[in-house]
């Protein structure tokens, strides 16, 4: 049997964001996600204003070359 504090269905980016905030708050995380590797389509792929300083607040790096702006504004 196995104990944990936070259990997370999905490992899309909402479950795993939710995952990094639990795990800096100290709790013990488990994600479990049904789907199968390869992955087809990325979930995530566009980001709503605000969600990158979001993800920069959960230490997430987002490099430069690997991003492209396509609303004109910096993010």
């Amino acid at each position: 049997m196995t104990t944990t504090d936070v259990f997370i269905a999905g490992g899309g980016p909402a479950g795993l964001a939710a995952a990094i905030a639990a795990r800096r708050k100290g709790l013990d995380v488990i994600v479990a996600d049904g789907a199968h590797y390869p992955i087809e389509k990325a979930c995530g792929e566009g980001l709503m204003p605000g969600t990158a300083q979001a993800l920069r607040e959960l230490g997430v790096e987002i490099r430069k070359k690997m991003a492209t702006n396509f609303m004109g504004s910096s993010s």
